[in-house]
């Protein structure tokens, strides 16, 4: 198998998500509502807030405008007073990624973006960038269900690759 692409980093950014989610659907409302901080959000706040990061940047590069994406239209934590309506919510965003992402050409993710303030590094670049936030967030947000005793597992790279796309034993 080649190197991971950026297509296969948000696959895995996914992955991520659907674990500390289905990990925190064991969560009751108040719960999760109510959570310790870990860095300096709670989990739903940090949910919600890594949700906002995907959205704003896949408006951001595609050049939509500022009121569609900027503070204006910031997901805000209290819009999901369950794990359920967040996890719904966030379903729905990510297919309106991936069908972006899933148009994309080489040429598209090496291109550079100046859309929007951008200063013109490549698409590929920037999608690096909401995918390293990303893992940051939800390792904070599985940090914050391991207190809680409802652990993710592990969260790694390895980890889902061995899920979605073992290697054949030698000799097979």
């Amino acid at each position: 198998m080649s190197e991971p692409t950026v297509f296969q980093l948000l696959d895995y950014l996914y992955w991520m998500r659907d674990r500390v989610l289905a990990a925190a659907a064991a969560l009751d409302a108040e719960t999760f509502q109510h959570t310790a901080v870990v860095g300096h959000r709670d989990l739903r706040q940090t949910l919600a807030h890594e949700l906002d990061v995907e959205m704003s940047w896949r408006g951001k590069l595609r050049g939509q405008p500022r009121e569609t994406w900027g503070p204006a239209a910031e997901i805000k934590p209290e819009w999901f007073p369950s794990i359920a309506l967040l996890a719904d919510y966030w379903h729905g965003d990510e297919a309106q990624t991936q069908a972006w992402v899933g148009g994309l050409s080489a040429a598209d993710l090496a291109a550079p973006v100046t859309v929007n303030g951008l200063d013109g590094r490549s698409l590929a670049t920037y999608l690096m960038a909401v995918v390293a936030h990303g893992i940051t967030e939800l390792v904070c947000a599985g940090a914050i269900l391991e207190q809680l005793g409802h652990p993710t597992g592990d969260l790694g790279l390895l980890n889902f690759l061995d899920e979605t796309a073992p290697i054949a034993p030698s000799g097979a």
